[in-house]
């Protein structure tokens, strides 16, 4: 610095400024003051350095973070998952034998991974909160009483089934006590449809039985675990291809009862109905797979 001032000078002496002299002191201080600009701008610029590696360390673990683990982590919080992310494992089917007094309502969750499938009863008068859910034989019904996602719905007629077995072959079941009904007889133990009357007897009693309409139900489910293992049953009843749900269905022994899920028995007014407590209700959606209404 002193020697472009001194340049400066020497030039300066050199020109019209020649008979000009430079005070030394205000020389002195005049260099002082640049050197002291000089330095505070070389100061000002470690900050500006500093702000701009921390803004760039940010930029890089902000892009390299693993967002897929925050999306893993927080399926686990609370009781929230992802629907579609279930669904590519396990799907429900609602599957409704209508009949003149009550139908049976049944609620079938497949899993494809674990190669297996499970049920639950769903009671023809259903309370959740307070609200009641009358014969909610509808995927709407469901849906909202349980937050599940329905896939597929079933209106099955046992008279239709009925025909069905004549028409192709039998199916044979296990029947767990001995009862009358209707036209049929049926002894415990393994017995043989061949005519459809008899699974339509074997398919509506329910006051005889001790279980009621949950008795029934597992009537049914074990007609339907038979009749599911026939492709014909797909195409010409249920009328839909075949998935590799369906193909779980063709191979396994039988249909699981969901007995972690409880609905309590109640009388309102000399009327019958069922509730499901918070509770229960949480683990029913957990085992059928939760999905946002």
């Amino acid at each position: 610095m002193e020697e472009k001032l001194n340049k400066l000078k020497t030039s300066l002496d050199k020109d019209r400024y020649k008979n000009i002299s430079f005070n030394d002191e205000m020389q002195d201080v005049t260099i002082e003051k640049l050197r002291s600009i000089k330095s505070e701008n070389k100061r000002s610029y470690k900050p500006m350095l500093a702000s701009l590696v921390a803004i760039t360390v940010a930029l890089l673990l902000f892009f390299s973070f693993d967002f897929s683990s925050v999306h893993r982590n927080s399926a686990n919080i609370g009781n929230e998952a992802e629907p579609k992310d279930y669904e590519d494992q396990s799907v429900n089917y609602l599957v409704v034998l209508s009949r003149e007094d009550k139908p049976s309502i049944l609620l079938i969750n497949i899993n494809k991974e674990e190669k297996e499938a499970k049920y639950i009863s769903v009671p023809n008068k259903l309370y959740i909160n307070n609200v009641l859910f009358d014969n909610p034989i509808t995927e709407d019904a469901i849906e909202k009483a349980f937050s599940v996602k329905i896939t597929n719905t079933f209106l099955l007629d046992d008279n239709i089934l009925g025909d069905f077995i004549e028409k192709n072959k039998g199916i044979q079941v296990n029947n767990d006590f001995d009862f009358e009904y209707g036209q049929s007889v049926f002894k415990e133990g393994i017995i043989t449809f061949q005519k459809g009357q008899e699974l339509v007897d074997f398919t509506s009693m329910r006051v005889l039985d001790p279980r009621g309409d949950h008795g029934r139900d597992a009537r049914v489910i074990s007609v339907l675990e038979e009749l599911f293992k026939q492709e014909e049953f797909y195409t010409d009843i249920l009328k839909k291809k075949m998935t590799e749900f369906d193909k779980v269905l063709l191979s396994i022994k039988n249909i699981k009862f969901e007995d972690n899920v409880v609905f309590e028995e109640q009388n309102i007014d000399g009327v019958y109905s069922e509730k499901i407590d918070d509770k229960n209700l949480e683990k029913l959606k957990k085992s059928f797979g939760w999905s946002e209404n």
